[in-house]
């Protein structure tokens, strides 16, 4: 049976991902994109709308059904086809005549406003057949293709009707077989005019190769439709995929009836993936017609032995790249390396010797170059309406659901960022795409900023623990070299700063709402591990804990690059809670630097300390220093290698100061500091006017901790943090305690304590929520400071 499927190549896109789904406004966007990028297929498959997944049997609205006639008006206009598709397998009943009507009616409501292409979906369900239903077919692949033949039929047998199994990649088939019965019961018993819908060899795909694909034609016994999910983030909301579309050769091209992309959730974060699949898909048909010629497109359909099919990518050079986030990380050389950052075709690196010979090259990193220059004029636009033809703008403005905002963008103050300040260019967005690049791999730049990363620790730690007696390192001079590493880090990092504060200037925010959170939580990551490299080039003792060091590129960790730079950090082995930035501001780009304490901080640390502790309408008139003396001195000269003091766009906005060994620190502050400042500071009578003056003074003189306290031996180390009011949300608190607990971690401690005024309920959750505990009232080590309470988190 040759394959009677149209030659007819659907390129496109399917909104087919988990979460909110796109907007009119945006679907409207899209079909004008994608008729620049020569895409000619939508496909409306999103699993939240709850009439196309869940309550599949609900008719749609008057209002909803007017909705999609303005859909595939607008794609019509751009030469798109829209495709409706409808996933009934949560709960359909095969055998049941009244839900076989229920999805017949549902297709014939969208054929009463005009779409003519349709698809049903049984991915992610269920496999087993109901009671009735084992009683009239004998497979869950016969009672679906049974179905799925009625519809197509009775719609008239669309041109583009699609089907996607419930085993729709190679790991859903069952290891036993080694093939699929499944799908061979989908091959021979589903139309031959009805597309297979295939997502490779996993659900994500990081390479999808031509013998793979081979081998499932003899299954299926018809080209396949790739449904892409390499730029999918639904599975994981703190990653973006702005990278090209690779990893599959062009000769792939000829043994496919489509390529259909699932991509980012975010909208706007899909003008990279999408361009450059459409120069992919481009080269269909100059390969179908070189295939041709080579040798005939039949379809082979001679009896197939199950146990052979392996689905499985077993090429001759290829390396097992179609992996799940849980599959084991492979080992980076320097050659792996080199590799990743050539600009030659990725899909190069894992195809046969045959598949090389193509001269038909496609080139992903230099195309996504091209979609960056295209790109960049849209983050300068009104969002969405931007660039429409005037029907779709009028179908865009019309149910008034646009809003266009005037919203206010706050620049940075300081003069140190102004050198940042101005357009976007090619090279900041394909940093950017770098940092966000793909489910397998980092962009380039981002590569190199781990590898820089890793690097930097690993020789860190070698260097402390040694106490710089290795002689071979001192004569390599590896000190100086290291030293000069951290500042080339630094630099790298400032590309970062400048990216992000460009983009908080541009007027697209909507484009900007969408990125913003992704980005804000990979600048603060990689300025954290600037601060930990500062602070462990001046670090003096021996450092007990080196923690995670990644062993290759490969991002199967989760979080992507934020996540690869924060699992550097010493406490991010035993927690993930500290990741997260749940209240990004939106308005303005806040630079944090946070850094050691160097001798001249010291009366900007008084000044913090006086702002955050005193009444704006009181002061310390006999005693001014009391504060700073109890506050800051005795940790400056107990362990000033523990303060770090964070800066923002206006100057030294608070510190933080920790010691290691609480008891040691205690043991200090009875014997040695607190008997100083005693004589500077006299106890007050008890006719003395009560106030917040001698209310410290007494509690001065009655301070005594309670040195056989458990928490000291079960949280033995402490902060104390003080911030102005100039504090927006909880960001630079965030930061600080970040760093201050991943250094207390590499110096070896096991757990963490920290006091909080009761009163203050916002600070209180906030510890709560990074994961402290309150500790037993009777166990407090100063149990003279009323109203506070001791919080203590493991490390």
């Amino acid at each position: 049976m040759a394959d009677q499927i149209s030659h007819q190549f659907l390129g496109g896109v399917v909104e087919g991902f988990y979460g909110i789904p796109w907007t009119k406004e945006e679907r409207i966007c899209l079909f004008q994109r994608m008729y620049h990028w020569h895409l000619q297929y939508y496909m409306y498959a999103p699993k939240d709308d709850t009439k196309h997944r869940a309550d599949w049997r609900e008719p749609y609205t008057q209002l909803e059904l007017d909705n999609f006639k303005d859909l595939r008006i607008a794609a019509n206009n751009n030469n798109v086809d829209f495709i409706y598709a409808i996933s009934p397998g949560l709960n359909i009943s095969f055998s049941k005549l009244t839900d076989r009507k229920s999805l017949l009616d549902k297709f014939q409501q969208l054929q009463s406003v005009g779409i003519k292409s349709f698809a049903i979906l049984f991915d992610d369900i269920e496999s087993n057949l109901s009671k009735d239903d084992s009683l009239k077919f004998s497979s869950p692949a016969e009672a679906q293709a049974d179905l799925t033949n009625e519809i197509y039929q009775q719609t008239g047998e669309p041109k583009v009707f699609l089907f996607c199994p419930t085993e729709y990649c190679g790991s859903h088939i069952g290891p036993e077989l080694n093939g699929s019965v499944y799908l061979n019961v989908i091959g021979e018993k589903l139309h031959s005019n009805i597309r297979v819908m295939w997502t490779g060899n996993r659900v994500i795909s990081n390479r999808i190769s031509t013998k793979s694909i081979k081998k499932l034609i003899k299954v299926i016994r018809r080209r396949p439709v790739i449904w892409d999910n390499l730029h999918a983030n639904d599975y994981d909301q703190r990653r973006l995929y702005l990278g090209p579309y690779t990893g599959r050769s062009t000769r792939l091209l000829a043994h496919l009836s489509g390529i259909l992309s699932n991509p980012n959730n975010e909208f706007e974060m899909n003008y990279v993936p999408l361009y450059t699949l459409g120069a992919y898909c481009s080269y269909y048909q100059k390969v179908y017609e070189a295939s041709l010629q080579a040798d005939s497109m039949e379809i082979d359909t001679s009896p197939v032995d199950l146990s052979s099919l392996g689905l499985k990518d077993t090429e001759i050079g290829t390396p097992p790249g179609d992996l799940d986030l849980k599959d084991t990380i492979i080992p980076v050389t320097a050659k792996t390396a080199d590799i990743m950052k050539a600009d030659t075709p990725q899909d190069m690196e894992v195809i046969s010797v045959d598949e090389s010979k193509s001269s038909i090259i496609y080139e992903p990193r230099k195309v996504m170059v091209t979609a960056l220059s295209d790109w960049i004029p849209y983050f300068y636009e009104s969002p969405l309406t931007a660039g429409l033809n005037t029907m779709d703008t009028e179908l865009a403005t019309s149910s008034g659901e646009v809003e266009m905002e005037c919203e206010r963008v706050l620049k940075p103050v300081s003069e140190k960022y102004r050198k940042y300040e101005g357009k976007l260019s090619v090279e900041d967005l394909s940093l950017l795409c770098d940092l966000f690049y793909l489910p397998g791999e980092h962009g380039p730049a981002a590569e190199d900023l781990l590898q820089e990363a890793v690097w930097l620790k690993e020789y860190g730690y070698k260097m402390h623990q040694s106490h710089h007696t290795d002689t071979e390192d001192k004569e390599l001079g590896m000190d100086k070299i290291w030293l000069e590493r951290v500042e080339n880090f630094h630099r790298i990092s400032e590309r970062v700063v400048q990216l992000a504060i460009r983009l908080v200037q541009i007027p697209n925010r909507e484009l900007f709402r969408q990125i913003h959170p992704y980005l804000w939580d990979c600048k603060e990551a990689v300025l954290l591990f600037d601060s930990f490299l500062k602070w462990l080039a001046q670090a003096k003792d021996d450092l007990k804990s080196s923690s995670y060091l990644p062993k290759d590129p490969s991002c199967l960790s989760g979080g992507g690059l934020t996540g690869d730079i924060q699992r550097l950090l010493p406490h991010v082995e035993h927690s993930t809670e500290l990741y997260s930035y749940k209240n990004i501001p939106h308005s303005c780009m806040e630079i944090i630097t946070i850094r050691p304490y160097q001798e001249g901080d010291k009366s900007s640390l008084f000044s913090v300390c006086l702002k955050s502790e005193q009444n704006e309408t009181e002061s310390f008139q006999t005693f001014p220093d009391i504060i700073t003396d109890i506050r800051v001195n005795s940790y400056l000269e107990f362990s000033p290698n523990l303060c770090f003091v964070a800066e923002d766009n206006w100057g030294v906005c608070g510190y933080i100061m920790a010691t290691s060994d609480s008891t040691e620190f205690y043991t200090f502050l009875m014997e040695t500091w607190l008997p100083r400042i005693r004589k500077k500071y006299p106890c007050p009578n008890d006719d003395t006017e009560l106030n917040s003056e001698s209310q410290l003074l007494g509690s001065l003189h009655q301070t005594k901790i309670d040195m056989t306290s458990s928490i000291l031996k079960d949280f033995p180390s402490h902060f104390h943090v003080e911030l102005t009011t100039r504090d927006r949300g909880k960001s630079i608190l965030t930061r600080m305690v970040r760093c201050i607990i991943s250094v207390l971690k590499a110096k070896g401690s096991k757990g963490i304590h920290v006091d909080v005024n009761e009163e203050k309920f916002e600070l209180f959750e906030f510890y709560l929520n990074i994961g402290f505990k309150k500790l037993d009232k009777s166990d407090q080590l100063n149990k003279s400071r009323i109203g506070y309470a001791t919080l203590g988190r493991w490390l």
